[in-house]
């Protein structure tokens, strides 16, 4: 397993998929949060390092024990801000299917998705989601088919399309 590096230059996106991949390789560890942390910090590079160890040298005393999630949190003020944030969870919000196909459409549905995960928290409010962005007719007929989960909802709408 090779942790992967943030920059800090990479954009809000990339340093989103970058703790999500080292959360990922946490899991598959069973790394404790002191792990977390340290690792955190060592895959920090370049002007990301540089800004973190400013952070933490001035900060160090007042949070006394970082935990990874305060981490995160800190990371995310700093690459991450909350007005993109806001735009991006709006576009999640507001994505429909268009003129994409059902599989473009979920590809998109599957990225947008992590700048709202609390829209899409249980398997149901996924589906349903996924469901009120189909165009009308395949929204229709799998409605018809009942409550689906989200790989139902999905696998119905591209055997529709």
């Amino acid at each position: 397993l090779t942790p992967p590096e943030f920059h800090g230059t990479e954009g809000p996106e990339a340093m989103a998929e970058w703790i999500r991949q080292l959360e990922q390789n946490f899991d598959l560890l069973q790394c404790s949060d002191e792990q977390k942390v340290i690792c955190g910090s060592y895959m920090l590079k370049g002007s990301a390092a540089l800004w973190w160890s400013g952070y933490w040298r001035l900060r160090q005393a007042e949070l006394n024990v970082l935990t990874w999630d305060r981490m995160k949190e800190v990371i995310m003020e700093k690459y991450y801000p909350q007005g993109y944030r806001m735009r991006m969870e709006r576009a999640f919000w507001d994505l429909t299917q268009g003129t994409d196909t059902v599989e473009e459409y979920e590809r998109e549905f599957t990225r947008m998705s992590a700048f709202a995960p609390h829209m899409v928290d249980t398997d149901l409010k996924k589906a349903h989601k996924f469901h009120d962005g189909l165009n009308q007719t395949l929204r229709m007929h799998v409605a018809s088919q009942g409550n689906l989960s989200f790989d139902e909802t999905v696998i119905r709408a591209t055997h529709l399309e």
